[in-house]
């Protein structure tokens, strides 16, 4: 399994970039700082976790180095983009955050986990991991609300089941909202019911329980 614990840094400013790899290090990660735009993308190409942008390079070549970075094929793309510079820095698209200066440990750090999960848990930063899917797509205050309203339906869903309400309706219900969340797996188990395999029911069930209960759980 691929580590993404790296921090990329796009910044020509030596000093934050030691400092930040310094900050960084207790918790196992690494960063990969100082670099030109292109080395920057290749980076989140090869499994960087979030790129932080130094608002000292200029808004031109931060959004150059955004846009390159949504353009990378696949789970890349969706790579979230910190942007390090005071609030009236010139509007870029495509930044997830903004951080203001001065950096220290505690704002990158809180920023990171914001956006990747818990600094220290490198296990939960794998791209067949819905929550970090969706934690680095959303921040992970919008997700957990996401992943909350979820298992309230998915629970309702399967009291409906044992209430012996339409099987059918149910099974393409939780399909659907299983797939919108990032459970690929659980999905097609279910759309496997949806289309008339009631032998698929006993797995479905039992994987609709299990993801409950690790959402329950706190993902």
């Amino acid at each position: 399994m691929r580590d993404h614990s790296i921090l990329s840094i796009l910044s020509v400013d030596a000093e934050l970039v030691e400092r930040a790899a310094g900050w960084l290090a207790p918790y196992g990660w690494s960063c990969r700082g100082g670099l030109e735009e292109d080395q920057a993308v290749t980076h989140i190409g090869e499994g960087a976790a979030i790129i932080l942008l130094d608002g000292g390079m200029g808004a031109g070549i931060i959004a150059s180095t955004i846009g390159k970075i949504r353009d990378l094929p696949g789970f890349a793309a969706g790579a979230p983009a910190l942007l390090y510079a005071e609030a009236d820095f010139e509007p870029v698209g495509g930044v997830s955050d903004r951080i203001d200066p001065p950096l220290s440990e505690a704002n990158l750090v809180a920023a990171i986990e914001n956006w990747t999960g818990p600094v220290k848990d490198h296990a939960y930063r794998h791209e067949d991991n819905p929550p970090y899917r969706m934690v680095r797509l959303a921040g992970r205050e919008r997700a957990s609300a996401l992943f909350s309203g979820f298992a309230r339906s998915l629970a309702e869903a399967l009291e409906a089941l044992d209430e012996g309400q339409n099987i059918t309706r149910i099974a393409h219900n939780i399909a659907g909202m299983a797939g919108t969340m990032g459970f690929a797996a659980l999905s097609k188990q279910w759309s496997r019911v949806d289309h008339g395999d009631m032998t698929a029911l006993p797995a479905a069930r039992e994987a609709a329980e299990r993801v409950l209960q690790t959402l329950n759980n706190g993902g």
